[in-house]
């Protein structure tokens, strides 16, 4: 049986070492061991780029080790399109463009679920539901954006 997919936002592993948000922490650190292989994971340029900015080298490097095996989609000019018809049209602020391309990179790729920790413009419910009419709209696939915890096996059946 083939896996679902998932596309990685740089939001969680940052947060698998963010002891500033102790609970999220360790949320995400039980769920990248305990869930995430449970699926075919993918990043994207969008995600290097905004890991290679973190300014602690240590972390930095501590971050790329995290994410260094899994598949990288490729950028194209279709995801280029995508991501700019989420800034047109107000769905993604302009000043948050990388989660623009996050959706778009997803969306292209036809991956299952985006996962976050970006409630602000990624995983909030208004904003889900604009790009799914957005993409529906336009033809487009419309993956799932979620938290980790959404993502978490129930352990008590059902």
């Amino acid at each position: 049986m083939k896996k679902e997919t998932l596309y990685l936002d740089s939001s969680v592993p940052s947060a698998y070492f963010d002891d500033r948000v102790q609970w999220r922490m360790e949320e995400t650190q039980e769920w990248w061991h305990n869930e995430l292989p449970k699926y075919e994971v993918f990043i994207s340029p969008t995600v290097i780029a905004e890991i290679t900015d973190t300014r602690n080298e240590k972390r930095r490097e501590e971050l790329l080790d995290l994410i260094l095996n899994f598949p990288q989609c490729q950028f194209s000019t279709e995801i280029e399109q995508i991501s700019q018809g989420y800034l047109n049209q107000k769905i993604i602020p302009h000043s948050s463009s990388p989660d623009a391309l996050h959706i778009a990179f997803a969306s292209f790729y036809k991956i299952d679920f985006l996962v976050t920790w970006n409630c602000r413009h990624l995983a909030e419910g208004h904003r889900r539901k604009q790009v799914k009419l957005f993409n529906t709209s336009a033809g487009i696939y419309v993956p799932e954006i979620v938290t980790p915890l959404e993502l978490k096996s129930n352990k008590g059946g059902q």
